[in-house]
C-alpha cells in the first residue's frame, strides 16, 4: 500500500535482505478498482480497512497504482498480482451470488487490463471475503484469462485444515481446466490432525507435473501464525459484525448462543454454499495451541501463555476466557496459533515441505502500524529468508545453500516473469545482498521478533538500502516492476530503472 510511512513500515523486510516483493496475494489487491462505485466492499476486504484512511485511493487502474507507489518511493522493488476478491468486489460489491455472464466478462476485462498494465498474474483467496463466495467456474474463467497472457495464478485454497485435500484438488483443477501456471499459496496444514495431508499435496503435485502442468507452491517457514481474537471465529460468526459478536460474548445466554454457533460451524465441502465455513480455528487448533500475544486489561500477565493455561489457572472454561479477552480488547487482542505444518515441539511436516524442490518460502504478512510500530507479533516479516538460508540450509542441511538461494531469488523471479531480476550476471539489475553466513538467521521470538542477523549490505537497483547492517528508510531506490514493457514513468520519478551489474 502506498502509505506515507511505508518505508519505515517495511524496514523488517528490507533488513532481511528482500529486494523485490510481490504484492496482491490471497485475492486482495489495491487495483484495479473500476469506477470505484463499490468502495465499501473493497474496504471490507481483509486488513484493507485498517489502513484505508491513509491511502488516498488516487488511482483506479494497475498502471496508475504502480505509478503512484513508485512516485511515493519504495525501499525495494514491487510487483503486483491482480486479486480476484478485488475484481469481485469491484463488479458485484458485497453480493454472495454468482456473477451473471455479463459481470463475469467485466471481471475478466478488468483482469486483462491489469495484466496488460504489467501485473504479474492473478491471485485468488477462497477463504476470504468476498472471494469465498465464488464457485469453481468463476475462478476457471479468470484463470483462462491469466493463462492467455502467460501469467501466474496464485491460489490461497478453500481450506488448510479439514478441507485441505479437496481444496488442493480444486486448485490443481483450475490448472487442468485453464492451462494456467499455478502457484498454491501457504500449504502448511493447520492443526495436528491435518499435518499428514501433505502426502496428498505431494501426490497431486507430482501427478499434475507429470501431466505437463506447471505447478509449484509457497511454504511458510514457521509453524505459527497470528490473527485478532475476533478473526479466530468462523467467518459465519465473525460476519455478524464486531458489535454483534461482542454483545453475544457478554456473560449470560448470549455467550452460550455464541458457543453453540462456534461449535456448529464445522468445515464442510463445498464451502462456498451459504452458511458453510472453510475452517474453525478455535475448534481445530485447540485452546492449548492458542497463545495470547497481547495483554488486554485484566490479562496483562497472560501475554505469551495459552488460553488453556490461563483458563486452568483461573479455574475457568477456555471459551469463557476467550470471550473475556474479546470483551477486554474489543476483539482486537492478537492471538498466535501454533500448529501450521507442525508446532514448536515437532516441525517434521514443515521440514518435509521445505525439502520439496517446488517449495518457495514466503513472508505472507500485511504490515499494519499501531503507535508507530509494526503490529504483527510474528517473525515471518522479519526473518523468513534468513531462516530459510541459515536454519533450513546451513543448520539442518535440508538443501544445499545454492539451491536455497535460488529458491528465494531466481526461481520466483522467473515464475513471475520479472526479466533480469533474481540473478547475478552482466546485464541484470543490481539487486544484491552481502551477508555473513555464520551470523545469518532470524532473531527474537514469536511475541518479540527482531531484525534478522547477518545481513550486512542490501543493494536495490545498485543503491544501498542497508549499509553495514543499518537500514535507511530515506533510500527509496525501489521500482514498480511490470511483467510487460513498462509505460512512461510517473512524473517526478527518475527515468532510470536502476543500475545493472
Amino acid at each position: 500500500m502506498p502509505l506515507a510511512d511505508g518505508p519505515e513500515l517495511l524496514a523488517p523486510n528490507a533488513q532481511q535482505g528482500i529486494t523485490t516483493s510481490i504484492a496482491g496475494n490471497c485475492g486482495i489487491s489495491p487495483a484495479p478498482l473500476g469506477d470505484f462505485a463499490n468502495r465499501g466492499a473493497l474496504e471490507r476486504m481483509l486488513l484493507v480497512g485498517s489502513v484505508t484512511g491513509a491511502l488516498g485511493w488516487n488511482w483506479r487502474s494497475v498502471r496508475e497504482y504502480l505509478d503512484e507507489v513508485e512516485r511515493r518511493g519504495l525501499p525495494f522493488n514491487l510487483a503486483l498480482l491482480v486479486g480476484h476478491s478485488t475484481l469481485r468486489a469491484t463488479v458485484l460489491g458485497e453480493s454472495q451470488r454468482p456473477p451473471t455472464p455479463s459481470e463475469l466478462q467485466q471481471m475478466g476485462a478488468l483482469l486483462a487490463d491489469g495484466l496488460r498494465d504489467g501485473a504479474v498474474g492473478l491471485s485468488v483467496g477462497l477463504e476470504y471475503f468476498p472471494g469465498r463466495y465464488a464457485g469453481p467456474s468463476e475462478i476457471e474463467h479468470l484463470a483462462r484469462v491469466a493463462a492467455a497472457h502467460d501469467r501466474l495464478v496464485a491460489v490461497h485454497t478453500r481450506g488448510i485444515s479439514e478441507l485441505f485435500d479437496p481444496a488442493i484438488d480444486e486448485a490443481i483443477g483450475f490448472a487442468h481446466a485453464s492451462g494456467c501456471r499455478l502457484q498454491i499459496a501457504h500449504v502448511n496444514p493447520m492443526g495436528r490432525a491435518n499435518w499428514g495431508a501433505i502426502d496428498h499435496l505431494f501426490q497431486n503435485v507430482d501427478s499434475a507435473r507429470a501431466a505437463g502442468l506447471d505447478v509449484a507452491f509457497d511454504v511458510i517457514g514457521y509453524t505459527a501464525w497470528t490473527m485478532t481474537a475476533i478473526e479466530a471465529l468462523p467467518h459465519v460468526v465473525a460476519d455478524l459484525g464486531d458489535d454483534a459478536v461482542l454483545t453475544l460474548a457478554a456473560p449470560g445466554p448470549g455467550r452460550e448462543h455464541l458457543r453453540e454457533l462456534v461449535d456448529r460451524a464445522r468445515p464442510a465441502w463445498p464451502p462456498w454454499v451459504e452458511g458453510r465455513v472453510t475452517r474453525n480455528v478455535l475448534v481445530e487448533m485447540g485452546w492449548d495451541a492458542l497463545y495470547l500475544a497481547d495483554g488486554p486489561p485484566g490479562f496483562e500477565d497472560a501475554r505469551g501463555r495459552t488460553l488453556a493455561a490461563v483458563a486452568q489457572d483461573a479455574g475457568a472454561d477456555p471459551f469463557d476466557v476467550y470471550c473475556d479477552v474479546l470483551l477486554a480488547s474489543g476483539g482486537r487482542a492478537r492471538i498466535v496459533n501454533d500448529g501450521y505444518g507442525g508446532d514448536r515441539q515437532n516441525d517434521e511436516p514443515l521440514r518435509r515441505l521445505v525439502l520439496r524442490p517446488e517449495a518457495i518460502p514466503e513472508t505472507d504478512t500485511v504490515p499494519v502500524a499501531v503507535n508507530g510500530k509494526v503490529a504483527l507479533p510474528l517473525p515471518l516479516f522479519w526473518g523468513t529468508m534468513p531462516r530459510f538460508l541459515g536454519h533450513f540450509s546451513r543448520d539442518l542441511e535440508l538443501l544445499p545453500l545454492e539451491d536455497a538461494v535460488a529458491r528465494i531469488t531466481r526461481v520466483p523471479a522467473r515464475r513471475a516473469r520479472l526479466a533480469d531480476r533474481g540473478e547475478l550476471r552482466p546485464g541484470a539489475y543490481a539487486d544484491v545482498v552481502l551477508l555473513d553466513l555464520a551470523e545469518l538467521g532470524d532473531r527474537g521470538t514469536y511475541l518479540e521478533p527482531q531484525a534478522a542477523g547477518g545481513i550486512e549490505w542490501v543493494f536495490v537497483n545498485g543503491e544501498p538500502s542497508v549499509s553495514e547492517g543499518t537500514y535507511d528508510p530515506a533510500r527509496v531506490a525501489g521500482r514498480a516492476l511490470r511483467a510487460d514493457p513498462a509505460p512512461a514513468p510517473a512524473a517526478g520519478r527518475p527515468t532510470s530503472k536502476g543500475r545493472r551489474t
